[in-house]
């Protein structure tokens, strides 16, 4: 893709997340790559919660945001 494209992208935050990717797996822990990966799912989707799930149907690691009451 293109610059220009990644910038007329509305959603372009989630697209830079998932470009840094790579140096995320590379640099961070596995367990803080996987609580990494679930909040970007969550912030990418506007659920309240998410959650990384092995084959073995373990949770490898979930978010939940900030919560407001």
């Amino acid at each position: 893709m293109e610059a220009a494209e990644v910038f007329a992208v509305s959603d372009r935050m989630k697209l830079k997340d998932l470009l840094e990717l790579p140096e995320i797996l590379r640099t961070k822990q596995r367990n803080d790559f996987y609580f990494h990966i679930a909040g970007m799912l969550r912030l990418a989707t506007g659920a309240q919660w998410a959650a990384v799930v092995g084959g073995d149907k373990r949770i490898l690691g979930r978010d939940a945001g900030a919560r407001t009451t």
